[in-house]
């Protein structure tokens, strides 16, 4: 069984133990996951869905791609007349097919257009709407070429805000730009996805509201988007198989009928309708969905985050816990299914909290964005592709929640855990590390975003667009009724001028209440505190161009008079340069351009203002040329010109920069040196260890094989002497010799040993160098009972490999010599760990020795204390030997801490110790 009833039980006991960091979980969680399934809620209905809620499967969309046509190759297109009705009347897997086109109309004396689609009389039934709010739907003889009837179908939406609901709109005439047209009947708002408002005339009409073409009879033109039914028992692909065929006689046919000279080769998709299925826009879809799911994501990932770290602060609690469980012999799988079920828990929680912030979110974001659209939100509803959207969640929510306690768990070490000891490790573990790097990235991320996203009102406001904004009103003016076309609409705009207040117009309260035009042709303004007139038939233009003068040029706070090959001195951090242009009719609307030739790459628009600023010019020549037009928009392209050059400072200079460029090489060829000589002393350490290695070796070869070896000669040599009178003891020598040589056979086993091993097994150098002065205690090598002891100081550190071995042998030598000839009665090691250095005392109580015979001893053969000089400065450190006659000898072996332990603590003081130190032996 996936979920266990008892883990499911301890689940919900462990979320009421705990029920403040459940509240935690469970909101953090709700955010992340509702915001995430609110904002899906919009982008599947207004990009996934299929604009149809009948029959969805049997609804199709076509979309053609013309090539070698007026198109451009490859670019989705519309349908023209002709096309559409090949399709309509030769298609056999299409039960019906409907096409429109989206346009606008003024509707009344709103002043605004209004949304409006150009649409066949089967539009609705097509999308599966067989009955309206009111009235009735178009008949199919209304959309018959040549018919003059003007009917409308008003949306819901418009019925009731410009109607006011008026019960009895039916067979009421009303007015779209200017045409007089009958209501027929009431689209519900609920009706279908693509409905948020509008209004619906038939197709046949298309030339009352584009005065300029008649798209109808233009075989040249696409225009009509077309959608269509399967018929009972045909799929999509047979679909466009047909009408593929269809179209490839179109093109055919319209060589032969010379409609048009090019080689027309269409192609055909066809999609479910859904916005995101479009061929020209769904790459582009694709991309806004992520822009707008990306940060989304990274939200949920961040809640995922923050309840991982609860989840893993609860596990250092719960280790005690978990150490128990697996003692009494629960398994750990058993513990893996227990803590995902805890994690799921929580996120299926979060996910239904999730299932009413899905219902709610478009509702909030269309109240925030689109205050005038917030009452179509409600019509935004989940769907099955948003509550298995809303599942994934949950299941990536759980699962990432979980991962983290569960790997801590499984890395539990039992006997640590069940003592109360390894609390500690899972907050200083990788896995805590990691999310707190992620949790922290994720935010940066996220309050860029939110700072961008703030900065972005202010950014767009702040551009310049070339003319004074303030108290500054647009009128947008639209210019489709009777009797204007394209052309004449353009040259409309064209004549347009605006008057204010620099030509006499007096301010007043807007809108004017009343304006007229009276036979005279005048325009007659009023409101409720003035009356003004303008005659358009006396307007005096202004023919005359500004002549441009630059009157100052003002650096970091010093002018300077404009003149020829002006010369600005270096490290200049501000300019500003005054220009004006010699109008007298209305000098405030005199208007300039300005461009830096040298920094400014397209020309600036200051609008009215007469100073142009610069911040920060690199050193160099300029030009500065400005422009000017007059209150009619007349342009002096000549304008006015400056030269001037900015001096470089020292700094700028080519010899500076050359200096750069030549100090760089030689720090280059420094480095270099450094590297060369860096790698010249490896090279002679490793040269220097080598001898030091061939060296030990002789010494240890000397020390063990040669005297064995030098010792059997004499048996062998004294054997020979007694074979001829005393051949029984001879043979007994002979035995001894054998004895000695499989002695020796040993020693040199143990010191070919020696050179491919560790004498110490461990890091533990205390333990060895007592093992070995116990065993040297229990041989009997000494005349007299000897007491040996060990002491230490300080923390035992772990010491560099090398270095121990070191430690380990002149210890032993030291220990050896103290046992085998010191005649003492007690022999002491004492090992001390400090911060600056790592130290070895070997002490006893024996007969000692005259110092001043150590050299001799060297120079005849005797390599024991030179040896272990030899050992001590191989490891960087200090050999100190004390000793007298009858008083005892102490050893003293004293290494830096940067060369002795792995890490030294003591950085500073240790590279002083590596610099200055002097390494060696002393004798007192």
């Amino acid at each position: 069984m996936l979920i266990n009833r008892q883990d499911l039980l301890y689940a919900i006991r462990s979320a009421r133990r705990a029920p403040l960091l459940t509240l935690i979980v469970v909101v953090a969680l709700s955010v992340g996951i509702g915001l995430n399934a609110g904002v899906f809620t919009i982008l599947n209905y207004l990009f996934l869905q299929s604009p149809t809620k009948k029959d969805v499967s049997s609804f199709v969309q076509a979309y053609p791609r013309y090539e070698g046509w007026l198109t451009s190759a490859g670019q989705f297109s519309s349908f023209t007349t002709e096309d559409y009705d090949a399709i309509r009347t030769q298609s056999l897997t299409l039960s019906e097919v409907a096409a429109s086109e989206p346009t606008g109309a003024m509707l009344d004396d709103a002043h605004k257009r209004s949304p409006a689609l150009l649409v066949t009389c089967n539009y609705f039934r097509v999308y599966g709407i067989e009955r309206p709010l009111m009235g009735r739907f178009f008949r199919a003889d209304e959309c018959k070429p040549g018919t003059t009837e003007r009917i409308v179908v008003l949306s819901e939406h418009v019925w009731k805000n410009h109607f006011a609901a008026n019960p009895q709109i039916i067979g009421k005439v009303i007015h779209l730009n200017r045409e007089p047209f009958i209501v027929v009947g009431i689209a519900s708002d609920n009706s279908a996805n693509f409905i948020s408002g509008g209004l619906w005339v038939p197709y046949t009409l298309q030339p009352v509201f584009d005065h300029g073409s008649n798209l109808i009879q233009n075989p040249d033109t696409p225009w009509l988007t077309v959608v269509g039914r399967l018929k009972q028992g045909y799929f999509r692909v047979d679909a466009k198989s047909e009408l593929e065929t269809i179209l490839h006689q179109q093109d055919r046919l319209y060589l032969q009928r010379n409609i048009t000279t090019l080689d027309r080769k269409t192609s055909l998709t066809l999609t479910n309708g859904s916005f995101i299925r479009s061929p020209a826009v769904q790459s582009m879809v694709m991309m806004l969905m992520a822009l707008i799911m990306g940060p989304l994501s990274l939200v949920l990932m961040l809640a995922c985050t923050n309840v991982t770290m609860l989840f893993l602060s609860r596990s250092v609690v719960r280790r005690g816990e978990i150490a128990i469980r697996l003692a009494l012999g629960g398994g750990r799988a058993r513990l893996v299914r227990m803590l995902v079920i805890e994690s799921f828990l929580t996120a299926a929680l979060s996910g239904v909290i999730s299932v009413y912030l899905a219902y709610r979110v478009p509702i909030l974001i269309f109240g925030v964005i689109a205050p005038s659209e917030a009452k179509f939100a409600g019509l935004i509803q989940p769907n099955w592709m948003v509550f298995s959207f809303l599942a994934l969640l949950v299941l990536i929510a759980t699962v990432v929640s979980a991962l983290a306690p569960m790997r801590e768990s499984l890395k539990l070490d039992l006997v640590t855990a069940l003592k109360g000891r390894d609390g500690a490790a899972t907050m200083r573990s990788r896995t805590t590390n990691a999310m707190i790097i992620a949790q922290l990235a994720m935010s940066f991320v996220l309050m860029t975003a939110a700072v961008l996203f703030a900065r972005l009102p202010a950014m767009v406001t702040g551009i310049d667009p070339g003319f004074e904004t303030r108290q500054t009103m647009t009128v947008p003016l639209d210019v489709e009724t009777p009797p204007y076309t394209k052309t004449s609409g353009l040259a409309f705009y064209r004549t347009l001028s605006v008057f204010d207040q620099f030509d006499g117009v007096q301010p007043g309260w807007a809108p004017f209440n009343g304006t007229t035009r009276t036979q005279d042709g005048r325009l007659w303004f009023a409101n409720g505190h003035l009356l003004q007139m303008i005659d358009p038939a006396h307007l005096v233009k202004n023919n005359v161009r500004p002549p441009v003068q630059i009157e100052d040029v003002v650096a970091d706070t010093k002018s300077y008079a404009p003149q020829t090959s002006l010369n600005l001195p270096p490290r200049m951090r501000n300019l500003e340069i005054d220009y004006t242009a010699l109008s007298f009719v209305v000098p405030q609307k005199v208007r300039f351009r300005y461009k830096l030739e040298g920094h400014d790459s397209e020309w600036q628009n200051p609008g009215t203002r007469r100073q142009a600023f610069y911040d920060d010019l690199h050193p160099g020549h300029y030009k500065f040329r400005v422009i000017a037009s007059n209150n009619d928009g007349l342009w002096n392209q000549d304008g006015a010109t400056l030269d001037f050059y900015v001096a470089p400072a020292w700094y700028q200079t080519n010899w500076f920069r050359t200096s750069c460029v030549v100090a760089f090489m030689f720090l280059l060829w420094a480095l270099y040196r450094v590297r060369l000589q860096q790698l010249t002393r490896q090279f002679n350490r490793e040269l220097e260890a080598r001898i030091d290695e061939r060296t030990r070796i002789a010494r240890d070869l000397h020390d063990t094989l040669l005297q064995s070896f030098h010792g059997l000669m004499l048996s062998f040599q004294a054997a020979s002497n007694l074979f001829a009178t005393r051949p029984t003891e001879a043979k007994r020598t002979l035995d001894n010799a054998i004895d000695e040589a499989a002695e020796a056979i040993t020693e040199g086993r143990d010191a070919i040993q020696s050179l491919r091993s560790s004498p110490v097994d461990t890091n533990d150098i205390v333990s060895a160098i007592t093992a070995l002065g116990d065993e040297l205690a229990a041989s009997g090598t000494s005349d007299n009972s000897v007491a040996f002891c060990i002491d230490l100081a300080g923390t035992p550190r772990n010491l560099r490999s090398a270095v121990r071995d070191e430690i380990y042998w002149i210890a032993c030598e030291a220990l050896r010599n103290a046992f085998q000839h010191a005649r003492a009665n007690r022999i002491t090691v004492e090992i001390q760990y400090d911060n600056r250095q790592f130290s070895l005392h070997v002490r006893d109580d024996g007969k000692g020795f005259d110092p001043t015979a150590l050299g001799e001893a060297a120079r005849t053969g005797h390599f024991g204390l030179h040896g272990m000089s030899e050992r001590a400065r191989l490891v960087g450190g200090q050999l100190d030997l004390w000793s007298d006659v009858d008083s005892g000898a102490e050893v003293e072996l004293s290494i830096p801490a940067s060369f002795a332990y792995t890490q030294s603590p003591a950085s500073l003081r240790s590279w002083w110790s590596r610099m200055f130190s002097r390494k060696g032996t002393a004798i007192k």
